[in-house]
């Protein structure tokens, strides 16, 4: 989608610098020149319509260009807006960083101009000379902002890429030892009283005929030891539980993601609509976990700069609409993993999504779950 967008906007400019050209040399030029006839027009179009192919090979476009120009001006037509189209590759040429090329092109074609006018006995004017400087100092100048914002914009970019994989790799690190801690915790809960239990269970087996109240006694003991572990299990389960300080992830807590949305940069809004009732947890779930992934997706692929959330409470059911102004170029499968899981989430409540593009930009990602016939 991005390669056709730009091939279509290369086009638009070189078919917007051909008829410019075209239409200013044919009304505009030194009347000592001849107008330009078929061939003069040919060489016009040619020079400028190279610029739809100055993503592919920019040096090759700027060669071409500058010698479909000084053909241009070897042939005598009037001088008009011949030096357009070569300009622009110039320009297009230091923008994509290669400097030395760029400056080595306008050099060698302000130059070649200039010894063309010699030859034919007709150098420029003083103003046309003046003027062919300043034209290729301002597309060498242009040519060195357009390289040196690049350049910002993917340094930026980059270590925008390398924080993210900064976190992941923090975040991965740190769910590594808290699963380590946590199986060192269950290892020692279980361990040391299931050893207790195994053993007292072999002194009440092999004392239940000799010596029943010694056997009770170990009976005892073992019914101790189920206790401690059941409720140290159910301590660390608890701790669990309580990782997240707000509570587990539901509906009532969806506003906690529109505001970590709205911190990154994008103005949510969020809508409650309906009488509201109590869902079954694994309803309750889906519905949050499809606004998280929605809203993820908003921050991280659309560009956009405003969404909006709304939640609507329908007799049987509930809906969750998420809608952004962003580009609207995204499918199914940019999303991801974040698109299965959002799928396994609907099918698992027996509900319904769709992801829709809208018309005047943007994307909906749309899903009703059922209330009643949710699993749970």
């Amino acid at each position: 989608m991005r390669v056709r967008h730009g091939l279509t906007v290369d086009t638009t400019l070189a078919l917007t610098i051909a008829i410019t050209t075209v239409v200013v040399s044919a009304l505009v030029g030194d009347h000592a020149e001849h107008l330009p006839h078929g061939v003069g027009y040919a060489l016009l179009l040619l020079s400028a319509t190279l610029l739809a192919f100055r993503r592919r090979a920019p040096i090759c476009v700027m060669a071409g260009a500058i010698v479909a120009s000084l053909l241009y001006y070897t042939l005598g037509f009037s001088s008009g807006a011949f030096t357009v189209a070569p300009a622009v590759a110039i320009y297009f040429v230091i923008g994509s960083g290669r400097r030395m090329t760029g400056f080595l092109g306008a050099g060698a074609y302000l130059a070649l101009v200039f010894l063309v006018g010699l030859l034919r006995d007709s150098p420029p004017s003083r103003e046309g000379g003046v003027w062919l400087v300043i034209w290729l100092a301002v597309a060498v100048a242009g040519g060195e902002m357009a390289r040196a914002r690049n350049a910002f914009t993917a340094l930026s970019e980059e270590h925008a890429a390398q924080a993210e994989r900064t976190r992941e790799e923090e975040s991965q690190r740190r769910t590594a030892e808290e699963r380590l801690r946590i199986a060192r915790d269950l290892h020692d809960i279980l361990s040391h009283n299931v050893a207790v239990i195994n053993i007292q269970a072999g002194v009440a087996a092999h004392l239940l005929d000799s010596d029943p109240r010694q056997a009770a006694e170990a009976v005892m003991l073992i019914k101790q030891a189920s206790r401690d572990v059941m409720t140290e299990l159910r301590t660390t389960l608890d701790v669990l539980r309580r990782g997240d300080e707000d509570g587990p992830p539901s509906l009532e807590r969806v506003d906690h993601l529109v505001r970590n949305a709205t911190a990154s940069g994008v103005r949510v809004t969020l809508r409650m609509q309906g009488q509201q009732v109590a869902l079954p947890a694994a309803t309750d779930l889906a519905a949050y976990r499809i606004v998280q992934e929605a809203l993820t997706n908003v921050i991280r692929h659309s560009g956009a700069s405003r969404a909006e959330v709304i939640v609507r409470f329908c007799p049987g059911a509930v809906m969750v609409r998420i809608e952004d102004d962003g580009d609207g170029a995204r499918t199914p499968q940019t999303y991801g993993t974040g698109m299965t899981g959002m799928l396994e989430r609907v099918a698992a409540v027996n509900g319904d999504l769709s992801v829709t593009p809208v018309s005047h930009g943007g994307l909906v990602v749309e899903a009703r779950l059922p209330v009643e016939s949710a699993k749970k």
